[in-house]
This record gives C-alpha cells, structure tokens and sequence, in this order.
C-alpha cells in the first residue's frame, strides 16, 4: 500500500484489519486499563483513529496500532489525573485470553503489576514477545527498530521486570 492509510483501505480491507489486530490490541490495552468496558472502548478508538489518520501507510500495521493504543491510555490517565497504570481489583475472568501458559495466581498478579509499571517500550516488546508470542524479527518490524535494538530493549525490559518482582518478592517476606 502506498499514500495514505485511511485513503487506501476500502471497507472490506479496513474489516480485515479490525478482525486480524482486535483481539491484539484490546489484550494490550486491557493489561493496563483497570475496567473491561473502558478497554473495549480504548480498543475502538484505537481503529477509529487509524482509519481517520492522515499518515503515510505503516510498514507494520500492528506496530502502528499499538503505538496509537499507547497514546490512547496515557490520554485515559492523563484526563483521570492519575499516573497509575496497574491492574488492582480486576477478577481473573476479566482478564484477557491470551496464549499464555497457567502459574500461580499470585504470581500472575504480581507479574500483571509488574508490566504495567514498564514503560511503554518496554511493555510493547515483553507484550508482544511473550504474551502474544511474536518472534524478535517481528517485533523488531512491529516498532520499527533494529532487531539488534529490539533484543536490547527486551534485555533491559526483562531486568526491569526481574527487579521489580524481586523488590514486590522481598516486600511480602
């Protein structure tokens, strides 16, 4: 595709789209929006915006999706006035599917916690790394980084992540 994104989707292309990155992109965004309906919303407006943008067509869609999500929820907690960006009392069943494999649920609280204190690189490359399963070349493609840059920026994610698990570990001892 070449031009404008919003000029070169005609409805059924911008239908795929939605169907193909949706579940994606509300994952993402519901790991770090405290209610289920304001995460569907979110998740949207996420769509909405892409298909009103003016921009040049992204290399990667799903990348560019993201990146508009992630403004989407600093906008959220910039007009509640708050800097949290955790999940506190959401109930296990209103957290999204994703392709993750079963741990103590304590520590799936914990970890929840710990991802959305990252920022959001960070959070982006650790989401699509090892909750929704991409490889590096992909997420490299999705960020539109280096795959070199994309391992460092996972490196540094994961001994972020590592610290604040072993900070939150050391406060229940």
């Amino acid at each position: 595709m070449n031009g404008h994104w919003s000029q070169s989707l005609d409805q059924a292309k911008a239908a795929e789209y939605c169907q193909l990155y949706y579940e994606a992109v509300y994952r993402y965004i519901a790991y770090r929006i405290p209610s289920k309906e304001d995460s569907e919303d979110l998740a949207s407006d996420v769509f909405l915006r892409a298909l009103k943008s003016n921009c040049d067509t992204p290399v990667s869609a799903l990348g560019w999706l993201y990146k508009i999500a992630e403004n989407l929820i600093i906008d959220f907690y910039r007009k509640r006035g708050t800097r949290q960006r955790i999940i506190q009392d959401r109930d296990e069943d209103e957290l999204p599917d994703a392709p993750v494999t079963h741990f103590d649920p304590d520590l799936k609280m914990d970890l929840t916690a710990a991802l959305g204190s990252l920022s959001g690189e960070h959070y982006q490359v650790v989401i699509m790394r090892f909750i929704e399963g991409y490889s590096i070349e992909e997420v490299a493609a999705a960020i539109g980084k280096s795959e070199g840059a994309t391992k460092a920026l996972q490196f540094r994610a994961l001994t972020k992540l590592r610290g604040i698990l072993r900070e939150e570990q050391h406060a229940k001892s």
